[in-house]
């Protein structure tokens, strides 16, 4: 059996951030270089106010949106691949490889977001939207969470592994993800 390709279904916030966010991200390279030419590096002094130093927060969130709209930009290329005895998970930050024999398939199953609770953020991104990185959840379980939906209808595919640790995707077919999983593993158990 060849190579299985199925991909993070995309954020339902990333077209409000594309919209939104990129545009902030060009507006945020025109300030800082506008301000620059015009004001300079200097710190304000005491007598004199300098307007630089005014843009900045304004630079700063344009910056945070844009950077946030380049992440949805190139989130479609996140995928989970199941090949002969791995499973690979191709992110901008948080690719992983695992191999096959240390999931545990009998115990993979369909969640909803209301069923995890994060506790803690060990090294990931996470905000009200999308969740990539490695978290711990519920009962201090440690995971690596690759969720762009985190609404009451997403669906996410826990894949809980002998490693210590569970892998949580939203994919775009998370149904014949599972059927795969278990139908790969059951090849390589014969």
């Amino acid at each position: 059996m060849g190579t299985q390709v199925f991909y993070i279904s995309p954020s339902p916030y990333a077209l409000f951030w594309v919209s939104i966010g990129f545009p902030a991200f060009i507006v945020a390279i025109t300030l800082g270089i506008l301000g620059l030419v015009l004001y300079g590096m200097e710190p304000p002094q005491k007598n004199r106010k300098n307007r630089i130093w005014t843009l900045y927060p304004m630079i700063l969130l344009c910056l945070v949106g844009g950077s946030t709209a380049l992440v949805l930009i190139f989130a479609p290329r996140t995928r989970a691949e199941i090949a002969q005895d791995r499973l690979q998970i191709h992110s901008l930050r948080h690719g992983h490889d695992v191999s096959l024999k240390s999931l545990i398939p009998s115990e993979a199953k369909m969640l909803k977001w209301s069923d995890i609770r994060i506790r803690a953020r060990l090294n990931g991104n996470s905000g009200s939207g999308p969740k990539m990185g490695w978290f711990k959840i519920n009962d201090g379980e440690k995971a690596l969470l690759i969720v762009t939906d985190v609404t009451e209808l997403s669906q996410i595919v826990y894949l809980p592994t002998q490693k210590d640790y569970s892998i949580l995707l939203t994919l775009d077919r998370p149904r014949e993800f599972l059927a795969a999983l278990k139908e790969t593993f059951e090849d390589e158990k014969r």
